[in-house]
């Protein structure tokens, strides 16, 4: 490869990596030393002067970091913030004065990541934009799955964790929470965070339990319901997902109890509830996530 053809293979690369950053800010001046300054350090940069036009234009490009401004008209009265952290975009940078600093604590609970007084140097903003820009680059499966559930409060933040790290694992999940809470959204979900897994059944509660082959994920909705000959195949097929996860097919199971619950039952096997509850996703009941509704 010639010094042309690598030159050229580097700015391929650093195209495909490139963040866009949405800066909505009804200071101009401070907007176009922004756009400036960023797209010198090789960002693409968007630029809106007004909150709910900013918010529009994030729907449709799904920017990977969001600087606005706090005194922008339409951040405060019209929820654009509150906007941006129900559809997950973000995250989002405060660009604000120093007298605004005593307003800016509910804005942080909403979901704003930080504060970039406008006193700050070019230092400073780039700083903390790699920063933010980094994590994006490094967890495209974090970034889908908050578009996919959507949601700020802690139990939810926590079960997108769980999701992550179970994404990468060949292993047997239950998944718990109400009717209505998405169990099976986010059975989905983790199964489309496994590549090794292609196909996705789902048992019907009146049929004999499958097996999953290689390749298949088997969705168990209900796991308490089942009869105990199909918690014996249940328990078999864990059992070798567990020996041998590259060559057994996935379960992944969902149940409306607690997971502890599960090994108290008179009619439930306990080494089934054993096997399952040891990587479990809680999914917290809507009543609790008053914040996110």
């Amino acid at each position: 490869m010639d010094v042309n053809d690598e030159t050229a293979t580097r700015e391929n690369e650093k195209a495909e990596d490139r963040v866009e950053i949405m800066i909505i800010d009804s200071d101009r001046p401070r907007a176009e030393r922004l756009k400036s300054l960023l797209t010198r350090e090789g960002y693409a940069v968007c630029c809106a002067s007004n909150g709910q036009r900013g918010f529009e234009i994030c729907r449709k490009r799904d920017p990977g970091l969001v600087l606005l401004g706090f005194r922008t008209p339409g951040v405060r009265n019209s929820g654009v913030l509150e906007r941006l952290a129900a559809h997950a975009i973000g995250p989002v940078v405060l660009l604000a004065e120093p007298s605004d600093m005593g307003e800016l604590a509910p804005a942080l609970r909403i979901g704003a990541q930080q504060v970039l007084p406008s006193s700050c140097g070019d230092r400073q903003v780039i700083d903390t934009v790699q920063q933010f820009a980094r994590s994006t680059r490094e967890s495209p499966e974090q970034r889908l799955l908050e578009r996919s559930l959507i949601g700020q409060s802690p139990a939810l933040r926590e079960a997108r964790q769980r999701l992550l790290a179970l994404g990468g694992l060949s292993l047997p999940v239950l998944i718990s929470g109400e009717r209505g809470t998405g169990r099976r959204h986010t059975a989905s979900l983790l199964h489309g965070l496994r590549s090794q897994s292609r196909v996705l059944r789902i048992s019907d509660m009146g049929e004999r339990l499958p097996e999953p082959r290689k390749h298949q994920t088997l969705y168990v909705p209900e796991v308490e319901a089942l009869n105990i000959g199909d918690q014996l195949r249940l328990l078999r097929c864990v059992e070798r997902q567990n020996d041998a996860p590259g060559e057994a097919g996935a379960i992944i199971a969902a149940t409306t109890r607690d997971p502890r619950e599960l090994g108290g039952l008179e009619t439930f096997q306990h080494a089934l509830a054993d096997r399952l509850s040891r990587f479990a996703i809680p999914l917290p009941p809507l009543r609790d996530r008053g914040s996110d509704l």
